[in-house]
C-alpha cells in the first residue's frame, strides 16, 4: 500500500480487480474511509500463483491537512510519503513493513 500527496486536493484511489478479487470502498458518516479486500473464490481457485506486486498495490492520493490519518495492512508493506495530518497519522503492517518519507 503507498499512500502519497494529492496532486489536486482531492483523495484517489488507485488498484486493480478481478472477477474474484475485489474492493469494497466505503466512507462513513464520521468521514472514515475504508478499502477491504473481497475474496470469491472456491477452494479450487486458490491453488495458484499469488498475482504480482503491480496487481496487488494499492495507491491512496490524500491531501494535507486530514484530521487524522491511519492505514493498516495484513502481509503487505506500507510506504507512507510526504502526507501530512492535523493531528495524528498512525500505521500498522501486520506481516509487512512500515516505510516513511516525510516530515
Amino acid at each position: 500500500m503507498e499512500v502519497l500527496p494529492s496532486q489536486d486536493g482531492d483523495i484517489g484511489i488507485s488498484y486493480c480487480e478481478s472477477v474474484n478479487e475485489f474492493y469494497d470502498i466505503a466512507l462513513s458518516p464520521e468521514g472514515e474511509l475504508s478499502i477491504t479486500l473481497q475474496i470469491d473464490k472456491n477452494w479450487s481457485d486458490i491453488i495458484v500463483t499469488q498475482p504480482d506486486i503491480e496487481y496487488r498495490k494499492i495507491a491512496i492520493s490524500l491531501p494535507d491537512g486530514l484530521e487524522s490519518i491511519s492505514v493498516s495492512t495484513t502481509n503487505e508493506d506500507i510506504v507512507f510519503g510526504k502526507v501530512q495530518a492535523a493531528g495524528s497519522i498512525a500505521l500498522c503492517s501486520n506481516g509487512g513493513s512500515v516505510a516513511v518519507d516525510g516530515p
